[in-house]
């Protein structure tokens, strides 16, 4: 997906500027299980690490998803379990969050802002994209573009639900 439809603009943002689009990212926060929510401060704190990258999708100017990542660091390595699979490489971008509102789900808006993160993370000389996720449209889409599953967490951080980490490599081979 190289172009996007008329009606549709990708805008990235930094730590900088990412103040500006919180209070809907926070609202799309709000329509999943409590467990699984990110919070202002967890957002703030992703986008503070090393590298950090995140872009907002929106439809006639209203807000439809985000993504954010960031440069994978010892600590989420060890925190997030990704050390169960795979060691430690400042190379992999880790992908924190995408998310997209369940009104605008089904058309595409996904896949839109997962090639955004594989175009960012590209852009910044990350060799892979990485990242957690539940066993929906996130994770096949991943998989679609050449992600590849290496393993699975069940009940993840106490929520009840088992998340996917998988890896994409940013040399071509996958996109």
């Amino acid at each position: 997906m190289n172009s996007l439809p008329p009606d549709l603009r990708l805008v990235p943002f930094t730590e900088a500027d990412f103040s500006r689009f919180l209070p809907e990212i926070l609202a799309s926060e709000a329509v999943y299980p409590e467990a699984l929510r990110e919070t202002e401060e967890s957002l703030r704190e992703a986008m503070g690490r090393d590298r950090a990258f995140g872009a907002v999708l929106l439809e006639r100017g209203a807000y439809v998803g985000n993504l954010i990542g960031f440069a994978l660091e010892a600590d989420p390595h060890r925190d997030l379990l990704i050390d169960r699979f795979r060691p430690l490489d400042p190379k992999v971008a880790y992908l924190f969050n995408i998310a997209i509102l369940p009104e605008c789900q089904g058309r595409g808006h996904g896949r839109r802002l997962l090639d955004e993160a594989v175009r960012l993370a590209r852009e910044m000389g990350f060799s892979t994209l990485g990242g957690h996720f539940r066993d929906n449209a996130s994770l096949h889409n991943f998989l679609a573009i050449g992600g590849r599953e290496l393993g699975r967490i069940d009940d993840w951080f106490g929520t009840g639900e088992t998340f996917a980490y998988a890896e994409l490599p940013l040399d071509g081979s996958g996109v």
